[in-house]
């Protein structure tokens, strides 16, 4: 994935956490531009560390639907696309 738009700060060992005051821990924002650039897909990382030591799964929405329509349990977290 392309690097998020919005802010982030650094927490610890190259660890880094979204941060959307007031709220605290927020949501990955990147630029649809970007995103679509990559194509279409089912499964990308991270750019960064984000809130552990590994880069976080993204999956597209076609994916998700077909782990909901198959009762595949996901533990999920939303991203924004966010216009250009």
């Amino acid at each position: 994935m392309p690097k998020i738009t919005n802010t982030i700060y650094f927490e610890h060992r190259g660890v880094y956490n979204v941060n959307e005051p007031p709220y605290g821990l927020g949501e990955p924002h990147y630029r649809e531009g970007e995103v679509k650039q990559m194509g279409d897909f089912d499964i990308a990382y991270t750019s960064e560390f984000l809130g552990r030591k590994q880069h976080l799964l993204i999956v597209s929405q076609r994916f998700y639907q077909c782990c909901i329509q198959n009762d595949i349990p996901l533990e999920v977290t939303p991203v924004r696309i966010d216009p250009d």
